[in-house]
């Protein structure tokens, strides 16, 4: 149903010649506590005078992607729509191909033709017809179900040729085991986060997206646990998140478990490593007389009031020094000004003036 409402909206929208454009709402899933987030009909009053009750929680179902920014299947719609001279040829079957799966079988494509295959039988090679006034229509076919694998591969006209893009999807197996996948497995200390995706699979790795088990979720060691500890998987996955600490380096181990069934739970391990400064707030007066000198912090920003009688030193989080200044009176200095440098994390150092020229 969702994949359907975008790719009529955006076909009405390329068939309209006085449209700019039109923007599907919306990217992601969120919390929402807007009136219009239930449809709970009430009597106005004076505790809630727009008639609409409010008390149900609440998340908004509308993204093409989910709140943890995993892509539904109507996300890979709008990749379908751009142009492959610059983004690539790509290919998506937008089917889970179950006993529950529809029959119709939906392809994206920005691929000229597509061939699909059910167990290696060809279905027909065909050009896109549902949405004829989109940059690149969608593709379907019908297929009678058979447990196995549908296999999608994109031409460059109706007589094949030489594969431009291929994407293939099977029938999953019950399911074995539960894996973590971070988006990074290296962090900084300070702060530094990063997700990690849960997902239950099959014996062969392959994800059920039909699953909606219970899960609980954990993480111990250099870094801090943010998220859910107990929740649902979403289309058979979910997340969390971890962030590092000051000064903390070491390794932080991630855990998730399925509450009922003999599913093995998923791991994940996260190095952190130091960047020797300690994560500093980003106002213009972070450094002060009441810091010690010499120090090192990571502060966010372009501009710095110095202590009088000091030397900031400026670098990148890469150690590259971008700038060095003593100042015997308290001074802000500003990178905007002095060498157009945007709002960023920088390294800064304090020293006193004697220590740095040596006087």
């Amino acid at each position: 149903g969702q994949i359907n409402g975008h790719i009529n909206e955006q076909n009405a929208n390329f068939g309209n010649q006085y449209s700019v454009g039109k923007l599907g709402w919306c990217a992601f899933d969120y919390s929402s506590c807007h009136a219009n987030a239930t449809t709970v009909e009430v009597a106005p009053s004076a505790n809630d005078p727009a008639g609409r009750s409010r008390s149900s929680p609440y998340l908004s179902p509308h993204g093409v992607a989910n709140i943890f920014r995993i892509p539904k299947l109507a996300g890979y719609f709008f990749q379908s729509q751009r142009n492959p001279a610059t983004c690539g040829y790509m290919v998506f079957i937008a089917n889970d191909w179950t006993s529950s799966s529809p029959t119709t079988v939906t392809v994206f494509s920005n691929c000229p033709a597509v061939e699909l295959f059910l167990n290696g039988v060809s279905q027909g090679i065909k050009t896109g017809t549902v949405g004829p006034n989109l940059p690149h229509p969608v593709y379907q076919w019908t297929c009678t179900y058979a447990a196995g694998t549908l296999r999608a591969v994109g031409y460059a006209g109706t007589s094949g040729g030489t594969a431009l893009a291929t994407h293939q999807v099977t029938t999953p197996g019950a399911p074995t085991a539960i894996v973590l996948t971070p988006d990074t497995n290296v962090l900084n200390d300070g702060g530094d986060m990063t997700r990690i995706v849960v997902s239950l699979v099959d014996a062969s790795g392959r994800a059920i997206r039909s699953r909606a088990d219970s899960i609980t979720m954990s993480a111990t060691g250099a870094g801090d646990f943010i998220g859910e500890a107990r929740s649902a998987l979403e289309g058979g996955q979910f997340a969390f998140y971890v962030k590092t600490r000051d000064g903390v380096v070491g390794t932080i181990n991630c855990q998730a478990s399925v509450i009922s069934g003999s599913v093995t739970p998923g791991t994940a391990t996260i190095t952190v490593t130091g960047v020797g400064v300690k994560d500093m707030p980003s106002p213009e007066r972070a450094f002060s007389t009441n810091f010690q000198k010499p120090m090192r912090a990571k502060v966010w920003g372009n501009r710095f009031t110095v202590p009088a009688g000091s030397t900031i030193s400026v670098y990148d989080l890469a150690g590259k020094l971008l700038y060095r200044q003593a100042w015997l009176q308290e001074k802000t200095v500003d990178l905007g000004k002095s060498m157009g440098a945007s709002n960023a994390v920088y390294i800064v150092e304090i020293n006193n003036v004697k220590t740095v020229n040596g006087r």
